[in-house]
């Protein structure tokens, strides 16, 4: 059976199971990273340690994403964000830096946010030192995980893929059924 022959009505309710598996997907991504979560917080102005022990032969993901949320007669959201590790000699590990502006209005908001990730593989048990900061804008989220597979990582990007393709589905099979998109 080719794509040409599956009627709207088989269309429609494949892509009401495909959207139920990319929300199964993102969800169960998002519930996989809680169990290589170190630490997780929102921070807001200003420069941010966040020291943490570091164990032989592991690695550790730093996800550092930035927002500035402007609203009224703002004309652009700003924002600014450094980050870097240091080990406890205070040698530089790994850095990285991101900014991103807005314009557009989306719901009475302008949003400017962007991010980066750090990546750390430890030699040895040590207490590393996180520095984050947020140059301009209104906070930044940070994330430490440990020995993260790339797959739990990827995942809830996948299921937001995966969704994409049920919407598209389901779109055409109401359109070949004679109702509204």
């Amino acid at each position: 059976m080719s794509a040409s022959q599956i009627s709207p009505k088989q269309k429609y309710f494949a892509g009401i199971f495909t959207v139920m598996i990319a929300l199964m997907v993102f969800l169960g991504g998002n519930f996989q990273k809680d169990q290589y979560r170190l630490h997780s917080q929102r921070y807001t102005k200003g420069s941010h340690t966040i020291p943490f022990l570091v164990g032989t032969d592991a690695t550790y993901k730093i996800a550092i994403w930035a927002v500035d949320e402007e609203t009224g007669l703002q004309q652009w959201a700003t924002m600014s964000c450094e980050g870097e590790i240091r080990d406890s000699s205070g040698k530089l590990v790994d850095a990285g830096e991101a900014v991103a502006t807005a314009s557009d209005e989306k719901g009475g908001i302008r949003r400017a946010q962007n991010g980066f990730d750090l990546d750390v593989q430890s030699t040895k048990t040590e207490e590393l030192v996180l520095t984050v900061h947020l140059l301009e804008g209104d906070y930044v989220d940070v994330e430490v995980l440990q020995d993260i597979p790339t797959l739990i990582h990827l995942l809830p990007g996948i299921g937001v893929l995966i969704g994409f393709a049920g919407a598209i589905l389901i779109t055409k099979g109401r359109a070949g059924m004679g109702q509204p998109v």
